[in-house]
């Protein structure tokens, strides 16, 4: 993942529906050096590391939601998601990222 933000712009469901956040530009993710990357949402900001290999990736983020995002059903369920990505495909400046047992998949976009 180059040193870019990538801005969620919702993830698909297997059912279809879709999970968007309530603020455009209020989740990203912008990749370091080391294999770690720092992710903001509307709650705050965190840490993640990624293993890559070919199209698969193993994504780990340390997540502690502060009390008051507690009831942010976005912000729980981004993180949960994010945590569950096996696969990743990129086009240009769109990132899709595809989560475990055919779940979803995440949307991000270069700004």
């Amino acid at each position: 993942m180059k040193k870019l933000n990538w801005y969620w712009i919702g993830t698909q469901y297997a059912d279809g529906n879709w999970l968007r956040p309530s603020k455009e530009n209020s989740y990203f993710f912008r990749g370091k050096d080391d294999n770690s990357f720092t992710v903001t949402t509307f709650c705050g900001k965190q840490t993640g590391t990624y293993e890559l290999h070919q199209e698969s990736i193993a994504i780990v983020i340390d997540v502690i939601i502060d009390e008051k995002w507690v009831e942010s059903k976005t912000e729980g369920r981004f993180f949960d998601d994010f945590n569950d990505v096996i696969n990743l495909d990129q086009d240009g400046n769109r990132l899709s990222l595809r989560i475990s047992n055919d779940d979803g998949v995440m949307h991000f976009q270069q700004k």
